[in-house]
């Protein structure tokens, strides 16, 4: 479906653009060029999400895609079957999300290869071309998706052996990166002087609520609520659809329903709050992206590398460091990090200041081990005394 995306370029730089034009862009108060990225796949989603909009505002049915029909025998029609099998239906909704969101980078390889085709070398050079064009962190969850995929097909007798067992699927090193709570504040200052209000409104949800960036960019009308202590966030996780909510400062509570009533138009319940700073569009992955990127170069320049969802970890850091359980942290991130060593290492990475306040604490239990070896010392000279008598 997304294979010829009206107004979708890609320029010689293997850089995407959805570029609308000036006159078409004017008459639905819509950007005439929107830089995409360099990633194929997200590119043409994040195309296929401003033309659907594009048509939406000139008054024209969005593009509804229609499922694809694939060779029989293909690693395509098994992917199709294999959404149809009971396996399938007992998967939570955010992993169903997950695989969907992934499948596009096997397809693209993988996907009009017969099953019995695809041989273990074929599976090898599949690995490092992802590993090398999108990082550790793709292809880990790509190469999960695929061996479970083929272990699929080896238990419904359809291959006898899975090609996908040659290399091991190491999990990919996690962030360690965090912001400081000054460095916030710099950037949600910048963006509100830079006429970046709808990302400033983003940076300020993140930095007090702790959610990630796909929730804020979709977060719906209906979950800000007010009760007599004040506003707050009750909203589920796009990931892992558990409940989470998130407690607001009177202020931002305030400044996010003026930012609504400003918008001109009447927001609907599940309509996302955050929208784009000049067409009040749904924010895509890309743009949401491009925004902060923008945000951020203006604020620390061009060398600045850390990303919007490197809040989230500054926030559990700080949690942690202040005193908070596992579980209490867990339940804010709305994630398993107090059952997972994984989780918990990347959203709690050692820090300098833990190191010190290790060090303060060894010193206390280090004063209390001497005390306990002074009393028994005591104790062992009064025994002494006690039995030469």
């Amino acid at each position: 479906m997304t294979k010829d995306i009206p107004y979708f370029k890609i320029r010689r730089n293997g850089r995407c653009y959805f570029e609308l034009g000036k006159n078409r862009a004017n008459v639905v108060g819509m950007k005439s060029s929107y830089p995409l990225g360099s990633d194929l796949i997200e590119a043409k989603k994040s195309a296929l999400d401003l033309y659907n909009t594009w048509l939406t505002k000139s008054g024209k049915p969005a593009i509804i895609p229609q499922a694809p029909t694939y060779t029989r025998g293909t690693v395509s029609h098994l992917f199709a079957v294999f959404q149809t099998t009971e396996t399938w239906d007992r998967k939570k909704p955010a992993t169903m999300t997950e695989w969907h969101f992934y499948w596009p980078y096997i397809e693209k390889i993988l996907g009009d290869v017969r099953l019995d085709k695809v041989t273990p070398t074929m599976f090898e050079n599949f690995y490092m071309t992802i590993e090398r064009e999108h990082g550790s962190n793709v292809r880990w969850r790509v190469v999960k998706i695929a061996r479970a995929l083929f272990n699929d097909a080896v238990k419904r007798q359809l291959i006898t052996s899975s090609p996908c067992m040659i290399l091991p699927n190491t999990k990919p090193k996690p962030r360690n990166q965090i912001w400081l709570s000054s460095e916030v504040l710099s950037l949600i200052r910048v963006a509100e002087d830079n006429s970046y209000e709808p990302m400033a409104l983003a940076l300020r949800i993140a930095w007090e609520t702790l959610l990630s960036p796909v929730d804020i960019r979709t977060l719906p009308l209906k979950a800000l609520r007010q009760s007599n202590d004040g506003f707050y966030i009750e909203t589920e996780r796009t990931k892992t659809g558990k409940q989470v909510i998130g407690a607001l400062s009177d202020e931002l509570g305030e400044d996010l329903t003026k930012y609504i009533e400003r918008l001109g138009f009447e927001l609907l319940p599940d309509e996302p709050i955050i929208r784009t700073r000049r067409d009040r569009a749904r924010y895509t992955k890309a743009r949401f992206g491009s925004d902060f990127a923008a945000v951020r170069r203006l604020t620390f320049g061009p060398n600045e590398k850390r990303f919007f969802m490197d809040i989230r970890r500054s926030g559990n850091v700080e949690a942690d460091l202040g005193g908070a359980t596992a579980d209490d942290r867990a339940e804010i991130l709305a994630n398993a990090l107090h059952k997972d060593a994984y989780l918990e290492q990347t959203y709690t990475p050692p820090t300098v200041a833990k190191a010190r306040k290790i060090a303060k604490q060894r010193q206390l239990g280090r004063e209390l081990l001497a005390q306990e070896s002074r009393n028994a010392a005591r104790h062992s000279g009064n025994k002494g005394k006690n039995n030469s008598n």
